[in-house]
């Protein structure tokens, strides 16, 4: 490809898709509204669950266990400690719909899991008050990852393998034709051989309306009472299912904070910017689980913050280019749950720009799935 590609957006995947089309040797542009290291991405929060036991599906197994791979390639290029792999729970009542989708997806996707009732549990992780009834299914290659240290690892690779960063330039219209795109911002026009919109909840500038639209996630941090009790060793991140609600739980990054959250989207929002103020109400319901099940936290969040994420109607991302102009490529949508395969998005986009097509396991990701379902989004070829 004679003209460079342009990559907008440079957070969870867009930096992804930097770093994999830098090392293949592939010149590339990475534009971003934002300074670096910005709070306004849907990867901000200090760390984001990673598993391969997903009740989402067995489909996702493949992606989970190459995105692993990348993850330690990514850590071993950049010298960055990215994984905590300690293991990952779930627990809940074992007939609950979520966790025998879990079981059974594990099962079928050969992934290992350990079973544990409740003595067990609380005697593996005494922090975590597991019920008589409920178990907690362990994905023994699941833990956490760093973000934010993932995001600018990918981008400082992708800059010392040749790529050029424009932070805080905002890109304000891309224009397709048949020879390349037109990419437009403050600074003036540049002419690209393809672009990569990776733009998460800004999404909506540059797609149909219907297809990614902005919604709110919420994070709160809990002080703890014993902090040896809470790191990841003997606390695991972890999802209770409980009252129709995920309530989720991150291991101490800082020997003092506990990190929650009540999963999925709090709500769509008319602008990205809006979801900066946590709202009181989802409080509540975090603050009585953590009072019930986690007797060595304060169940009042000393610090509380909200993120933007861009949400598909069905809840997972799009993946591809667009039909009608086939030089752009979309990675959007992925809902509050994309964050852990963002390697894989990456590689499977500098694929597709580079041969027409990828061996990532991406299938149920691919954006001509929402031919005719989206509105305002043109019927994909």
């Amino acid at each position: 490809m004679q003209r460079p590609v342009a990559v907008i957006g440079l957070g969870s995947m867009g930096s992804m898709a930097l770093w994999q089309l830098s090392r293949r040797g592939v010149p590339a542009v990475g534009f971003d509204q934002f300074p670096l290291g910005h709070m306004n991405g849907a990867f901000s929060g200090e760390t984001r669950m990673f598993r391969t036991a997903y009740s989402n599906g067995p489909h996702w197994v493949p992606a989970l266990r190459r995105a692993k791979e990348l993850w330690r390639t990514l850590e071993a290029e950049s010298g960055q400690a990215l994984l905590d792999l300690n293991g990952f729970v779930s627990i809940g009542d074992r007939a609950a719909d979520r966790i025998a989708s879990l079981i059974g997806c594990a099962t079928a996707a050969g992934v290992e899991i350990e079973m544990l009732d409740s003595t067990e549990a609380r005697a593996r992780f005494p922090a975590i008050g597991v019920e008589p009834g409920e178990v907690a299914v362990l994905d023994k290659a699941g833990g956490l990852i760093k973000p934010e240290r993932a995001v600018m690892a990918a981008l400082d690779q992708a800059q010392a393998s040749g790529a050029e960063l424009r932070p805080s330039c905002a890109v304000t219209g891309i224009e397709p034709d048949e020879g390349g795109v037109t990419v437009e911002t403050p600074q003036g026009r540049a002419r690209f051989g393809a672009v990569i919109l990776a733009t998460g909840a800004w999404s909506q500038r540059f797609l149909p309306p219907g297809l990614v639209t902005p919604h709110r996630v919420g994070l709160h941090w809990y002080l703890s009472r014993t902090p040896d009790l809470f790191v990841p060793d003997v606390f695991p991140p972890h999802i209770r299912y409980v009252g129709g609600r995920a309530v989720c739980l991150f291991s101490s990054q800082d020997r003092t904070m506990v990190k929650a959250a009540i999963g999925g989207s709090l709500g769509p929002l008319d602008a990205p910017m809006d979801a900066r103020t946590a709202a009181p109400w989802e409080r509540a319901p975090l603050s009585k689980a953590i009072a019930r099940h986690y007797p060595g936290l304060w169940p009042h969040p000393v610090r509380s913050e909200s993120y933007a994420d861009g949400f598909t109607a069905d809840g997972d991302g799009v993946i591809g280019p667009l039909p009608w102009a086939p030089r752009v490529l979309v990675a959007a949508g992925f809902s509050a749950h994309g964050f852990k395969i963002a390697p894989v998005v990456g590689a499977a986009l500098a694929d597709l720009l580079i041969g027409g097509m990828t061996a990532m396991a991406i299938g149920h990701l691919r954006l001509s799935r929402f031919e005719g379902r989206s509105p305002g989004l043109r019927a994909l070829a």
